[in-house]
């Protein structure tokens, strides 16, 4: 199981496998220490194997530790000091620790605990064999073929092991999910902490963008002004072009303000949708005025075709509506100097439910985009490439608005184009 977390500059990674294998090798170099402790103080054991054995298991604890902390494989580690501890340290506890002879079952039954934890799963089924197999050999070898003694008998070795071996089990486990509940904690608080510094980075990033576009649009409207008190000029016909060109781009930049700033708040979340009743028609005439604005000069035919089983009456967000209308409408303008434009506009009415559902469509005959245009235009804002067409950017941001426009509403878009032929952009909602 792992956690990340990943900001702008930082990068916080959680390996509960890595950490749960640092606790266990701790807790083992301590059961090492304690058992030297008791062999020697309570059992009186003065067998020079166990101790040696008991030292090696110890020192090898630490080592594994530091090598995992340092990042080395975790596998390879996991498998030594099982293999250790499963295939030495126990088995000599098998045969030279006669006082421990009647609670060698449990014994192994924490070392299978161990094995568990330890190892990751592919490996516990090869190795929990090995350890079987060689265990039992040896324990058949010893107190049955070579008849060593077991003292059965020894209540207190059996009660000793029992006691022992299980409260370190329990303290080990609830250690580690000690120490796992901690560290999980620490991940959701950088997780907070990271979703907080991203919301503060969005919020001031759209009260930039407002006060930028606010400084930009007073000279704009001077700009635009100016140009209007020029064309009432008499003047020759070619600064007459000219002066229209710098009224026809200042009006293109306060567009491309507009867009910027609708889109910095749609990322940030600060659009909400204000819904009133309103008559689709009044959203219609609207944008077909800007359409027949839009085409005088141009050889192109505008076709409406409306579903007539649209509601007198809707209740939704009229400006939202009317604002993925006009953007789209664009787009086909912007890509068709001649040909047709044709918006259909589909209506499904509810009465169960008190709702009407739109499927429109914007189609037009123009050059269209090419596929890598199409499956790069919502790139085109979230990878900045100063090699990019610089018109592909301004359609992809006005699709991104209205993308976002309607996924608040929770409608979908979907846009289809060939490049030479048109392009076809469609879309659902729902009104009450």
């Amino acid at each position: 199981m792992k956690a990340v977390v990943t900001t702008e500059k930082r990068k916080y990674t959680y390996s509960m496998e890595r950490d749960i294998f640092n606790i266990l090798t701790l807790i083992l170099a301590g059961l090492c220490v304690f058992a030297g402790i008791i062999y020697y103080a309570v059992l009186k054991c003065r067998s020079g194997v166990i101790f040696v054995n008991l030292l090696v298991c110890f020192i090898l604890c630490i080592v594994v530790h530091i090598l995992n902390l340092k990042m080395y494989n975790r596998r390879l580690l996991a498998i030594t000091i099982v293999m250790y501890i499963e295939l030495v340290l126990m088995p000599v506890f098998m045969i030279f620790g006669v006082q421990m002879g009647s609670s060698t079952p449990i014994w192994f039954a924490g070392s299978i605990i161990g094995i568990i934890l330890l190892l990751d799963f592919k490996d516990v089924w090869w190795v929990f064999l090995i350890v079987l197999y060689w265990n039992t050999y040896l324990y058949f070898r010893n107190y049955i073929w070579n008849g060593f003694e077991s003292v059965i008998s020894d209540r207190f070795a059996y009660f000793f092991g029992y006691a022992f071996s299980f409260a370190s089990i329990a303290f080990a486990l609830s250690f580690v999910l000690r120490r796992i509940e901690k560290n999980i904690n620490k991940v959701e608080a950088e997780i907070d902490k990271s979703r907080e510094i991203e919301k503060n980075a969005g919020l001031a990033k759209a009260r930039f963008l407002a006060n930028m576009s606010h400084e930009i649009r007073t000279p704009m409207n001077s700009i635009i002004g100016l140009t209007e008190l020029a064309l009432r000029e008499d003047m020759e016909d070619g600064i007459r072009n000219e002066v229209n060109i710098i009224k026809r781009a200042a009006y293109d930049l306060l567009e491309i303000i507009d867009d910027v700033l609708m889109y910095s708040k749609l990322d940030s979340g600060k659009v909400k949708l204000v819904n009133v009743d309103f008559c689709f028609d009044d959203i219609l005439r609207q944008v077909l005025d800007s359409v027949s604005a839009s085409t005088k000069g141009k050889d192109l035919k505008v076709r409406v075709k409306i579903d007539h089983n649209i509601p007198k009456v809707l209740h939704g967000d009229d400006i939202r509506i009317k604002q993925i209308f006009m953007r789209l409408v664009y787009i086909s303008l912007f890509l068709t100097q001649n040909g047709r434009l044709m918006i259909n506009i589909e209506c499904q009415r509810s009465e169960d439910e008190g709702t009407a559902h739109f499927d429109c469509a914007v189609l037009d005959t123009g050059c269209g985009l090419s596929e890598y245009d199409l499956d790069a235009v919502y790139e085109a804002y979230n990878t900045y490439d100063s090699r990019q067409n610089s018109n592909l950017k301004g359609i992809s941001l006005k699709l991104i608005i209205c993308k976002k426009i309607l996924e608040l509403m929770g409608g979908t878009m979907d846009v289809r184009s060939i490049e030479g032929v048109g392009l076809e952009s469609s879309f659902s909602f729902e009104c009450g």
